[in-house]
């Protein structure tokens, strides 16, 4: 039986849990919504509302915005074919820092997969996506429970909700507070839950309605990390 367990030093993965401002493409919420605001430090630094979902120029991702009801840009791109992958994804890169502070939440139906999108403030780090049969926060090694009946641990070195632990005079407060639970409802992306904010490494899990292909990509404009599963 495969278990993820949290430490530090691992590549694991969390969602913010606190009071978020999440979207949905497609799961009738909007497309995205911005949940990080800026404490100035002793510079005067300005109020960021963290970026804005853009479409993808050029990259293979496709398009992966919509309109504020939740619908498919018109202007979308085709959707590529499903994943059929199922093997661990990882990016042996390290941590970054400062740490990237998690921005924004987006989810999309795209016709033969579901598509999870996690906007950044900034550059993170490696990351780990892999089937578990079972999940633990980090670090307290509790059980996670998703809904579905399958789940893909999600692990972003160099990411958090909250970069208390790093700020200085010139480098302000960023925090991303929300539930701790999400419900996309699309086809097989159920729901994105919580699992651990510790030592720069943001852990979580997705629960699908059941095991398919996926696939991960890092994209920029902004930083987001992709996840695509298959209907």
């Amino acid at each position: 039986m495969t278990t993820l367990r949290t430490r530090t030093g691992t590549m694991l993965v969390a969602l913010g849990a606190a009071a978020l401002l999440i979207s949905g493409c497609g799961g009738g919420g909007s497309d995205s919504v911005t949940g990080v605001t800026t404490t100035p430090g002793a510079d005067g630094g300005t109020t960021s509302a963290g970026p804005e979902p853009t479409t993808d120029s050029g990259t293979a991702a496709g398009d992966e915005t919509g309109t504020a009801d939740g619908t498919p840009a018109p202007d979308a791109a085709p959707a590529e074919p499903a994943p059929t992958g199922t093997d661990p994804v990882t990016d042996p890169a390290g941590p970054t820092a400062p740490a990237a502070v998690l921005a924004n939440i987006r989810w999309s139906d795209r016709g033969t997969y579901d598509r999870l999108v996690l906007d950044f403030t900034g550059p993170f780090g490696g990351y780990q996506v892999q089937y578990v049969d079972s999940l633990t926060e980090d670090p307290t090694g509790d059980p996670v429970e998703v809904a579905g009946g399958a789940v893909l641990a999600v692990s972003i070195q160099g990411a958090t909700r909250n970069n208390a632990f790093q700020t200085s005079d010139t480098t302000p407060l960023q925090t991303y507070g929300g539930p701790a639970r999400v419900a996309p409802g699309l086809p097989n992306l159920k729901e994105v839950a919580d699992a651990g904010d510790f030592e720069a490494v943001l852990t979580f899990g997705v629960g699908l309605d059941h095991k398919a292909g996926f696939k991960v990509m890092h994209l920029t404009g902004p930083e987001r990390l992709v996840i695509d599963v298959a209907h």
